[in-house]
């Protein structure tokens, strides 16, 4: 009983000081007159109190702390916290000269609207956001882009720049060549994916395209997402060239209707799991087929693209979208607007092609 007592009395001090705003020494003195009393209640030496009392006092020198003089202190707020962290924001501006602000967990479900304008309490400027636990996830903080994802409009310039800094958009004139052509074979959608997933969560992809923003991915969905993504592609490595590499691979897989059996030994997954990954294939080669047909698309005078064949290829592309995605980026018209996003980031040739992802795999 003693030693519960005494423990909880220990905790209860030092929960105190760490629910305060700023620990400055008298709030310290407080926390270790409480610690002494709960101690030399409990029967402790005299002695050893008065002396884990100095080494605290002595490991905590306030005087050195008041001495250094930051060239600029940071505020970093976790966003996930929204309109709570208002309260906080004002009592650490209270306390110091906030010179800027880091918002961290902008990769989670929250829009990170609360923490900004909490964040104008400090009257600093935000200079970098997190989005995620990796240092290529901590970037600098740019308004348009931020409020543009905070609204779902996406940030069709960040992924172009995002797909120009990991190097996808060199090396795909062979890629294109046969876009252009409006053919696409299963290695080439096996490309399409690895770069994909080079280029971060799915999650935060899916902020930066119009229309479906942070919380188009439902709770888990994110995880889902990626294993399907690898489960398709753990597919893809158990086909043969011939497979990877024929213009109709559809046509040849329902000729042969063994070959699914074959590639699904291979890869362990079950036989209506290849089938599903064909069936995507087939959406995706039809889609291809369409853009092909469209002179300039992916080259970049894409701003030059004839506005009916731009209105034809969103009726394509919407029939063949899930009708929940589509709702969730607003119907044809969010599904057009993405579209002329993509002319203005620079033409669809910017981000077809950084989407290559180079030369594929080697067999």
């Amino acid at each position: 009983m003693v030693l519960a007592d005494l423990g909880r009395r220990i905790r209860n001090a030092v929960g105190r000081i760490g629910q305060s705003a700023v620990i400055n020494e008298d709030e310290l003195n407080n926390m270790l007159k409480e610690i002494s009393n709960a101690l030399i209640e409990s029967d402790v030496n005299v002695k050893l109190v008065i002396e884990l009392r100095n080494n605290v006092k002595k490991a905590l020198n306030f005087e050195e702390i008041s001495a250094v003089n930051p060239d600029n202190i940071v505020f970093v707020i976790d966003a996930s916290i929204g309109q709570a962290c208002e309260a906080q924001a004002k009592a650490f501006h209270d306390m110091v000269d906030v010179g800027s602000v880091v918002i961290t967990k902008l990769d989670s479900h929250a829009r990170g609207g609360g923490a900004l304008s909490a964040v104008a309490a400090t009257h600093s400027p935000v200079q970098f956001i997190g989005t995620g636990e990796h240092i290529d996830e901590f970037e600098p903080f740019q308004v348009k882009p931020f409020i543009q994802k905070l609204l779902g409009m996406g940030d069709v310039e960040g992924l172009v720049k995002k797909v120009e800094q990991l190097g996808l958009d060199k090396n795909n004139e062979e890629l294109l060549k046969k876009l252009k052509q409006g053919a696409f074979s299963l290695r080439d959608m096996y490309e399409q994916f690895q770069s994909l997933m080079k280029m971060g969560p799915i999650g935060q992809i899916m902020s930066m395209i119009p229309g479906l923003g942070p919380d188009f991915l439902p709770k888990g969905g994110e995880e889902a997402s990626t294993k399907k993504f690898k489960t398709m592609m753990v597919i893809m490595d158990s086909m043969s060239d011939q497979e990877l590499d024929h213009p109709k691979a559809s046509d040849l897989f329902t000729k042969q209707p063994t070959r699914f059996t074959r590639i699904a030994r291979g890869a362990g997954v079950r036989i209506e799991e290849v089938k599903e990954l064909l069936s995507q294939y087939k959406k995706f080669a039809e889609v291809f087929k369409k853009m092909g047909s469209m002179k300039g698309l992916f080259s970049n005078n894409a701003k030059n693209i004839n506005p009916a064949q731009m209105g034809k290829l969103n009726q394509q592309l919407s029939k063949m979208v899930d009708p929940r995605v589509l709702q969730q980026m607003g119907g044809q018209g969010g599904l057009q607007n993405m579209l002329q996003q993509l002319q203005a980031a620079g033409g669809m040739g910017g981000l077809g092609a950084g989407l290559g992802g180079g030369r594929g795999r080697r067999r």
